[in-house]
């Protein structure tokens, strides 16, 4: 099923630049039945640009994102 770029944006560029950033976020990709599949990763940036919280997989709860958002925008 194709996506909806309506719906989607996706960040693309060289392979070697996105393994890069993926891997400092713990993001894994791989091709599988000719799809691309990934684990998951949630990242919360402060309003510097720094990493405040990354979230594994999909377990965590609306009230922790909220908090880190909540954290992250007060960093001066």
């Amino acid at each position: 099923r194709a996506s909806d770029p309506a719906r989607w944006t996706f960040a693309t560029g060289d392979l070697f630049i996105i393994d890069g950033i993926s891997e400092q976020f713990g993001l894994q990709f791989w091709r599988q039945d000719g799809s691309i599949n990934h684990n998951l990763r949630t990242a919360v940036l402060d309003t510097n640009g720094r990493v405040q919280r990354i979230f594994a997989g999909n377990e965590w709860k609306p009230e922790e994102l909220v908090a880190e958002m909540v954290k992250a925008a007060a960093v001066k």
